[in-house]
C-alpha cells in the first residue's frame, strides 16, 4: 500500500477513536471506532444492512483485529452495530468523514465542478396525529470528477428542508470556486444572497 493511502488510514483511525462513544459503559464489548471502520470497509465493499456487516467482520476478523493490534475472541453481531447507529450523532460523523476527505491529495487541487442532491431516506416516513407525514431527508455534495461525496447533512422534513441544508453545507466547505449542479428549487434569490455563490444556474 503506498504509504500516502497508509498515512490516511492512520488519519481516520485518530479522527473515529477521538469521537466520544455515544453508548453507555455498561455491556461495551468492541470499541466504537473499531465498529465504525468495519462498517465503513463493509458499505466499501457492497454491504448495504446490519447483516452484511456482521457478515464482513466475522469474514475479515481474524486479519481486522491482528492489523488493529486488538484481542477480539468474537466478530461484532448485527445487533451490535444497530445499538451503535441507534446512538450515534450522524452530523457528528459526518463531519469526521468530511474532515478526512479533504485532506486526501485528489482533493488538494482546485475543484471545479460540484453535484447537490437530496433524498428521503426509505423506511423513514412517520404519520402525525393530523394525518401530515415526515420524513428524513438527506443533502449530499458529490465531487463529479472523483465520484466520491465530499459533504452531507441529514434533517427531518418537520425541522427543515433541503434549501437550507444545501446552505450549510455550501457555507462550510472550504471551496473558492466551483460549478454547482443542483435542482432547480435552489434558484432563488434568498439562497444565494445566504452562500458564497455569485449567480443561479438551473440543472
Amino acid at each position: 500500500m503506498p504509504e500516502a493511502n497508509i498515512a490516511l488510514m492512520h488519519e481516520l483511525l485518530g479522527l473515529l477513536k477521538a469521537m466520544p462513544d455515544c453508548r453507555m459503559a455498561r455491556g461495551i464489548r468492541f470499541p466504537q471506532w473499531y465498529l465504525l471502520l468495519v462498517a465503513l470497509l463493509s458499505v466499501l465493499s457492497g454491504g448495504q444492512s446490519l447483516r452484511d456487516h456482521e457478515r464482513f467482520a466475522r469474514r475479515h476478523h481474524e486479519e481486522l483485529t491482528r492489523r488493529l493490534g486488538l484481542s477480539l475472541k468474537r466478530s461484532p453481531s448485527d445487533t451490535a452495530f444497530r445499538a451503535l447507529f441507534e446512538k450515534l450523532d450522524p452530523q457528528q460523523f459526518n463531519q469526521v468523514l468530511q474532515r478526512w476527505m479533504l485532506n486526501h491529495p485528489t482533493l488538494q487541487e482546485p475543484l471545479e465542478s460540484l453535484l447537490c442532491d437530496g433524498k428521503t431516506l426509505r423506511g423513514s416516513k412517520t404519520t402525525g396525529e393530523d394525518a401530515s407525514q415526515t420524513f428524513v431527508a438527506v443533502v449530499t455534495v458529490y465531487v463529479q470528477a472523483l465520484g466520491v461525496a465530499l459533504a452531507q447533512a441529514s434533517y427531518s422534513t418537520d425541522q427543515s428542508h433541503e434549501q437550507a441544508a444545501l446552505q450549510g453545507l455550501m457555507i462550510d466547505l472550504p471551496i473558492e470556486e466551483a460549478v454547482v449542479q443542483a435542482d432547480a428549487l435552489h434558484t432563488t434569490q434568498d439562497f444565494f444572497a445566504s452562500s458564497r455563490t455569485a449567480e443561479p444556474a438551473t440543472s
